[in-house]
């Protein structure tokens, strides 16, 4: 029987791990406290992120002075979250369906701990972060062409038809933007792409926070025995939720304009996911994303390509971006599978039961 000699590879223990089907990080008590903990303190921002990117895209949508924007109305604070409480379509937190009660203690009193007007707070940016969401919005929209075909829908036909009508019904009352509507009507339907992806997004973190929540409240409870277990939680609530749909609605003096409509078969995983897993990763190699010591691909990218590591360890840079390149591609490769199983445009006459 032939010996195979231990390798001298720096990272020769994690590779040897995972191919033993362990986790990268090494199952203990402390690396697994430490990612509960990122997951909770993420969870929290997120539950703000997610209800106020849908406010944008669904309420203030076209304002020309959006000045308000942050300041997030009862109604959206009390949107019910499609995976929590009761009433879930798909049960993943156990928790309330309304806004987390930890967020709405730092909203009415921030870091300061102390109860002032929203205004203060905003003014003192003693309050969520919303630049980082749109930050991570906006990434996606300039990183197009990232899994599905949600970017190509943004450019049809029928996309240009829908942003036309609410467009028109937004501005239906002021006649100087419905002139420069008709004078550039690019310059707006460019914003209503914009903003679906605040809904995409949105959509994304609406799903994240529960499951974020969850692994917090399992942790406490002693449901987690290691690492391993907290990932395969993990794994197991997206998948569950891969195929949930990615819309864009608005809402007007009462009435709802659906810009992308449930029906057009755009998926979580592939049309959110995908984008965002890339998204994160540039805003964390360019600085603006989640900043050390946390750690992420994007940041341990960037401190990899720093000169002096390049000439003296290159070897650093390969795993960040190898797990990056694997985990978009694996993305991929799921997303299409999907959609082959789901979407019912693909099904034959006889497999959706009609007769030819």
């Amino acid at each position: 029987m032939t010996t195979i000699l231990r390798s001298n590879h720096p990272f020769a223990e994690i590779i040897d791990r995972l191919e033993a089907g362990g986790s990268m990080l090494p199952n203990t008590p402390e690396n697994l406290m430490q990612i509960i903990g990122i997951y909770k303190a993420y969870a929290v921002p997120m539950d703000f992120y997610w209800r106020d990117l849908l406010y944008i895209a669904e309420r203030v949508f076209l304002d020309p002075l959006p000045m308000f924007k942050y300041f997030l109305p009862q109604e959206y604070l009390d949107l019910p979250n499609h995976y929590a409480g009761d009433t879930a379509d798909l049960g993943i937190w156990r928790g309330p369906a309304t806004a987390h009660p930890e967020l709405l203690d730092f909203m009415q009193k921030g870091e300061l701990k102390k109860v002032l007007p929203k205004w203060v707070h905003h003014l003192l940016h003693d309050r969520v972060n919303m630049e980082f969401a749109e930050a991570c919005m906006q990434a996606m929209f300039w990183h197009q062409n990232m899994g599905g075909k949600f970017n190509d829908y943004l450019d049809s036909e029928v996309y240009r038809k829908n942003s036309d009508r609410a467009i028109k019904a937004y501005f239906k009352g002021n006649p100087l933007l419905l002139g420069l509507y008709q004078l550039f009507p690019e310059m707006f339907l460019e914003q209503v792409r914009q903003l679906s992806y605040y809904a995409n997004l949105g959509l994304f973190w609406e799903v994240m926070a529960p499951v974020f929540f969850e692994m917090s409240d399992i942790y406490d409870e002693g449901g987690f025995k290691g690492v391993p277990d907290a990932m395969n939680f993990l794994v197991n609530g997206i998948f569950a939720i891969a195929g949930r749909p990615i819309y864009h609605h608005v809402y007007i003096d009462g009435e709802c304009y659906e810009i992308i409509p449930k029906s057009e078969g755009f998926t979580w995983l592939y049309e959110a996911a995908l984008p965002y897993v890339e998204a994160e990763s540039v805003l964390s190699l360019i600085g603006l994303g989640i900043q050390q010591p946390a750690a992420s691909w994007g940041n341990m990218l960037a401190v990899s390509t720093n000169a002096s590591i390049l000439i003296l360890q290159p070897w650093l840079v390969w795993p960040p971006a190898l797990l990056i390149i694997l985990t978009v591609l694996s993305f991929n490769l799921l997303g299409d599978g999907l959609r082959d199983v789901l979407d019912p445009r693909n099904l034959s006459p006889e497999d959706s039961g009609l007769s030819p």
